[in-house]
């Protein structure tokens, strides 16, 4: 092979090379903005998802029996122990148990209120159930539950509360 061909082949091998780090880079840029595109959608829906549930709580610690009326608990819960008086039974749409059933605990209960505003009206009277064994938390979707139970192990648990499916933090 003559120098003259060596020298071809090596300016052959340093175009190539160049096309080849252009297409990375276009690859790279392109996955780039897939990624983005993709974490966009991601919460779009999941604002969608949490705009579905802004009407729902879950009450945790209300005692379960194998025969019980899920919307009479929660009525009882919210009128004596809670003191809301205006709130009647129509004000509820849904209201069931989640998971399976345990020995060792109640599951929770899923509420769906008519309107947010009666929603807001419980949420605003949790602190009456400091008293009582049950708790009050906003059904939020996985990723902000995920998101709001590392900022409590952080930040403390009193530092960290959800406000209409916001999470906020103490400073």
């Amino acid at each position: 092979m003559s120098q003259l061909e060596m020298i071809q082949q090596a300016q052959k091998t340093l175009e190539e090379t160049d096309e080849f780090r252009t297409f990375r880079e276009l690859i790279f840029n392109v996955l780039g903005i897939l990624r983005k595109q993709i974490n966009e959608c991601s919460n779009i829906v999941d604002n969608l998802e949490m705009r579905s549930r802004r009407k729902a709580l879950i009450f945790l610690g209300v005692k379960e029996c194998e025969t019980e009326d899920c919307k009479a608990l929660v009525l009882n819960t919210l009128l004596n122990t809670m003191g809301l008086k205006d709130i009647a039974s129509n004000s509820i749409k849904v209201c069931h148990r989640l998971r399976m059933p345990n020995k060792d605990r109640p599951r929770p209960i899923l509420v769906k209120f008519a309107d947010v505003a009666v929603k807001s009206i419980v949420w605003r009277a949790k602190a009456s159930l400091k008293t009582s064994s049950i708790t009050l938390k906003e059904f939020l979707t996985r990723t902000r539950e995920t998101v709001f139970t590392r900022a409590c192990l952080h930040f403390g648990i009193r530092a960290c509360w959800t406000f209409n499916q916001a999470l906020v933090r103490r400073r």
